[in-house]
């Protein structure tokens, strides 16, 4: 009877026990627990930090120790995703720690790549294409970032022609020079024509170079050079994080001319003599005095850049920035600040740099985008005698004049300067360029829900110029050395103008951008396709005006303290405006990732040439073969990562010579003759026009292998 009941009892019991855990699974899942895990390289077993991990609108990012923290309710899907490794998603039932290991993408090949208007897989590429990752840049630490490019990416070549702080850009040239015009390739900044080379290193994403007609088509008339993208950084879903970067350096000249001192100079000039049969200028006294140094004011034993080079001149640059964001916000905002002392005291530059990107996702289908990156630049270098048309080149060629021919020393006992070109380097004078560059750019991304892959995209971009340049050359003061007199007298003098002179100039430019884009991406099985149309106007403007003063009887570097005479005043201005239109498209097809296929092209319109002569198409074509792909390979060789053979063909252009060469033009100067005293200015003709001038085409064939292990 007992067992009957005892029984029973169990019976009643199990409901109720399958209730509560049912219950209990409930009310799990509906609060929110504390996951918790490690995140490790799949190869090294290393924690990795800075990987970030989302799920049900939460983001995280995982710490120096690769642990993480994140609040959901279960059941629940995470995704562990970070630069360089292939993204993982993980299904998360119950509250256990995890152990998530991430694999490295092998050699790049899940890479996506920036190219012309869009970006690519890298293995499904079949253009001449070279990438570089913006944080090999910060490795290298330069002034300006066309200098960081040479012996970095295959086919790209840089010369350096200067040196000199502000001005130490370098040409760049992408397989050699292309055409007998322009020789530059082009550059773009976020999808937008615009200079990279004052930007901070520290923004930068990536550096993409585009080489052969495959790649550059989609830029038609500027693209017979090559073409070299950059992607600045962008905001990313996860905690913010904040990074500095700076550094703190001393340059020197690399290499100058070994020239003699003053004890050096005279005895040559006596051997010279001695071989010409002719007097020896120096006695053996006076031999004496330049190697003793005991009389420096008349026989001064230097060489010329002695005195005049600042040796370990100073350079430091400092870089902060925040990230981070949510699923429907992410944001990236940079500053930095450059100081680059220059070879000698009086030459220096300042930069300093912003960066603003912003991505929303306003709807599940909408995307708005808005970037601001700028920079200011100060520079300052001394002037020169003929300023507009040597700069500092002027001051090396006066450099050879300072020896005992010519003058005394650099500077003489009494503080005068005793060579023109200590005088213009420490003289007072300079030569100033303020310059304000600003990229601004909104772009609205819009998918087509009735369509599936189908997308528009549109894009704005206003980037105004400002560049002002102050020059002030006040009296190049030279003084001589009486030696008739005991003890010697040193006499002031002045090279060149008496009177100061100052120029004065303001240049502006501005640059309008719109780009409407049109996006189809599917896949169908095993067939993959990939279409894009874009249309393209840019218009660019720029005014320049400039004014100069001489004979200031005051040094006061104002223009209005300068001399009221008319022919002592002139003043300039000058304006252009610029018009180009193009239409783009792009075909890329691909069978199960193996067999390639890709046709682009450019139809382009710009104001250089005649209306029946300004359009042109420019086409290419190109073929891929993953041989990597195919079974004979994959089952027999397994250490071969990637095996591509590719094959392209096209047409691209480049501007010829000047804009209006179909028109004639004319000259106006004068005055030419005179009317009732009174000067008229005349006009003539410049040039013969040519009606018949159109584009330079380069025609480029291109074959090439990818291999990687």
């Amino acid at each position: 009877m007992k067992k009957r009941r005892l029984i029973s009892s169990s019976r009643r019991l199990f409901p109720l026990l399958i209730l509560s855990v049912v219950t209990g699974i409930m009310v799990q899942a509906q609060q929110e627990l504390a996951i918790t895990g490690t995140v490790r390289d799949a190869q090294s077993g290393n924690a990795l930090s800075g990987v970030t991990v989302t799920g049900a609108g939460s983001a995280v990012v995982t710490n120096e120790s690769g642990v993480f923290s994140i609040g959901l309710k279960l059941p629940a899907k995470l995704v562990f995703s970070s630069v360089g490794y292939t993204s993982l998603t993980v299904n998360v039932t119950n509250a256990q720690p995890l152990n998530i290991e991430l694999l490295q993408e092998s050699q790049s090949l899940g890479e996506v790549v920036v190219v012309g208007y869009g970006t690519q897989k890298k293995t499904s590429l079949t253009a001449a294409v070279s990438t570089m990752k913006g944080k090999e840049l910060t490795s290298l630490p330069t002034t300006n970032l066309s200098n960081n490019l040479g012996g970095r990416m295959s086919g790209v070549i840089v010369k350096q022609p200067a040196g000199e702080p502000g001005n130490d850009g370098s040409n760049i040239f992408i397989r050699g020079i292309s055409t007998t015009g322009a020789n530059q390739p082009l550059l773009i900044v976020d999808g937008v024509p615009r200079d990279f080379q004052k930007l901070d290193p520290n923004t930068i994403e990536s550096f993409t170079v585009l080489k052969d007609a495959a790649a550059v088509a989609p830029y038609g008339v500027a693209g017979a050079n090559g073409v070299i993208l950059v992607a600045t950084k962008r905001g990313k879903t996860g905690k913010p994080m904040l990074n500095y970067n700076g550094y703190v350096g001393f340059q020197n000249p690399t290499v100058l001319p070994d020239l003699v001192n003053g004890y050096e100079y005279a005895v040559l000039k006596n051997l010279a003599a001695e071989n010409e049969g002719l007097p020896k200028p120096y006695t053996d006294e006076e031999i004496q005095k330049f190697k003793d140094g005991s009389d420096p004011d008349a026989y001064p034993n230097y060489r010329p850049f002695d005195g005049l080079i600042s040796k370990n001149a100073l350079l430091h640059s400092h870089s902060i920035d925040v990230s981070g964001g949510s699923d429907r916000f992410r944001y990236y905002a940079g500053l930095g600040y450059q100081f680059q002392e220059g070879m000698w005291k009086t030459t220096d530059a300042n930069r300093y740099n912003l960066a603003l990107n912003l991505d929303a996702d306003i709807t599940r289908t909408t995307t708005v985008s808005f970037n601001v990156n700028g920079n200011v630049e100060e520079f300052k270098a001394p002037p020169s005698d003929i300023p507009f048309e040597y700069g500092t080149l002027r001051i090396f060629e006066l450099i050879k004049y300072a020896h005992p021919g010519f003058g005394g020393p650099h500077v003489f006992s009494n503080g005068m300067y005793g060579t023109i070109a200590a005088s213009e380097i420490f003289g007072g004078g300079y030569d100033k360029t303020n310059t304000t560059n600003i990229f601004t750019q909104l772009s609205i991304k819009q998918k087509i829900s009735l369509i599936s892959g189908l997308s528009i995209k549109g894009t704005v971009a206003y980037d105004p110029n400002i560049t002002r340049r102050k020059t002030w050359v006040p009296p190049i003061h030279v003084a001589t050395l009486d030696r008739s007199q005991t003890p010697y007298v040193i006499n002031d003098g002045i090279f060149g103008a008496t009177k100061a002179v100052l120029y004065q100039g303001d240049r502006q430019k501005k640059q309008l951008t719109f780009q409407g884009e049109l996006n189809y991406e599917k896949k169908i099985g095993v067939h993959n396709i990939n279409a894009i149309a874009v249309f393209e106007a840019r218009a660019n403007s720029s005014d320049s005006i400039g004014v100069s003063r001489r004979n200031y009887s005051l040094l006061i570097d104002e223009i209005n303290m300068g001399s009221s005479s008319n022919a002592d005043m002139t003043t300039f201005g000058i304006s252009s405006n610029a018009r180009q239109v193009g239409l783009v498209y792009r075909v890329a097809y691909d069978y199960k990732g193996k067999y390639l296929l890709e046709t682009s092209g450019r139809y382009d319109g710009h104001y250089y040439f005649a209306p029946d002569r300004r359009w042109g198409f420019f086409p290419s074509a190109s073929i891929g073969w993953r041989i990597s792909e195919e079974k004979f390979i994959k089952d027999n060789l397994t250490w071969l990562n990637n095996l591509k053979l590719r094959a392209s063909y096209g047409e691209v252009g480049a501007l010829a010579g000047s804009p209006f060469q179909y028109l004639s033009t004319y000259n106006v100067s004068g005055p030419g003759y005179a009317i009732g005293g009174n000067g008229v200015q005349i006009v003539t003709e410049r040039a013969e026009p040519n009606p018949f001038i159109t584009w330079e085409r380069a025609k480029k064939t291109d074959i090439g292998v990818e291999l990687s292990l």
